[in-house]
């Protein structure tokens, strides 16, 4: 495999959601003809409102949702065209951590018996390999032995939390996907789970796509920044790039508002105003237009076009926006 091939990588996806209405069914597409590829080692925030799409776009790249259409590409090769033996390995090698970790875990099993459940899955049935790999996991989260013979209910959010991912480290995986990990943990425990994502990425090379709604973790932890609305990729850029000159309308107001929540300061007008359109019935033109302070004219009747702001590639990638305020440059 070429070292430039991305782990995953995800062109012109769609997801659609059948809603069902009265006597008739309609069709909300939640992920909207959205491309973004993940490197090894790489850690990519995807953050936005909620219901702009971050979730459907994580379950779809782990196959708990099909896509409807576009394609998935894992270290290279179309998912679609996968036999059983590589889409299993697609499966192992690309883990998701859920927002809620107890719904993940049975409450009648011992966390000893759930992390033995990938394990035999992997077709590991020694006992003795298994509590060995079990035990090293375990370390790797920072969590007590004594702990694997306790129920999921009498863990605190952060200790189930680090076992879900644990369970993730089993499959020995290549990418993880995680899915709001922190928003339910007191500061100390995302301050954990944010350090052990970081050592995994630098002792393992794995890669995260975080999904986050928390730009000051997001400016901790991500190499890149993926902006979504309305189930479209509006703004992709390496981090600094993103924190320091935000391109997209959009970003700079989700900026604004962080940074007023920082330093606990009102801001001095509303940054962003209104309700996000309904995905069933999406604006025409730019999703973002009803919304947005420098609408144009243009805007409510073109789809804009991805536009590379500043030519010349960083070792983090191009800094990429959807927005016609840049489609003369």
């Amino acid at each position: 495999m070429n070292q430039a091939t991305p782990i995953l990588e995800v062109r012109d996806l769609s997801v659609q959601h059948t809603v069902a209405g009265g006597t008739s069914h309609e069709h909300l597409e939640a992920v909207r003809q959205l491309s973004l590829s993940v490197a090894a080692g790489e850690i990519i925030a995807v953050v936005g409102e909620s219901g702009c799409g971050k979730s459907s776009l994580a379950r779809a790249m782990v196959g708990l949702l099909p896509a409807s259409s576009g394609e998935i590409y894992f270290r290279g090769a179309a998912v679609s065209g996968m036999d059983a033996r590589a889409r299993k390995d697609w499966r192992r090698d690309t883990q998701l951590l859920f927002q809620d970790p107890h719904s993940a875990l049975s409450p009648r099993r011992r966390i000893v018996q759930s992390l033995a459940e990938p394990l035999e899955m992997l077709g590991v049935k020694a006992d003795g390999e298994q509590q060995q790999r079990i035990l090293s996991a375990i370390a790797e989260v920072n969590l007590p032995i004594d702990i694997l013979q306790r129920y999921p209910h009498q863990l605190s959010g952060g200790q189930k939390q680090r076992i879900a991912l644990a369970r993730a480290l089993l499959c020995q995986p290549r990418l993880i996907i995680a899915d709001e990990p922190l928003s339910a943990l007191d500061v100390s425990e995302q301050a954990r789970l944010l350090s052990l994502f970081i050592e995994l990425r630098k002792e393992k090379q794995i890669a995260f796509v975080l999904i986050a709604h928390d730009l000051a973790v997001v400016q901790q932890l991500a190499d890149r920044v993926a902006v979504m609305y309305l189930g479209r990729l509006i703004e992709l850029a390496p981090a600094d790039s993103f924190f320091q000159s935000a391109a997209h309308p959009y970003s700079q107001a989700l900026l604004q508002a962080s940074q007023s929540n920082w330093h606990n300061t009102p801001a001095n007008e509303p940054v962003l105003t209104g309700e996000p359109p309904s995905a069933l019935t999406p604006p025409s033109g730019c999703v973002f237009h009803t919304r947005c302070a420098q609408v144009m004219d243009l805007c409510n009747r073109v789809v804009p076009e991805q536009q590379v702001l500043n030519q010349s590639e960083t070792a983090r990638g191009l800094h990429q926006v959807q927005c016609h305020l840049y489609s003369s440059q």
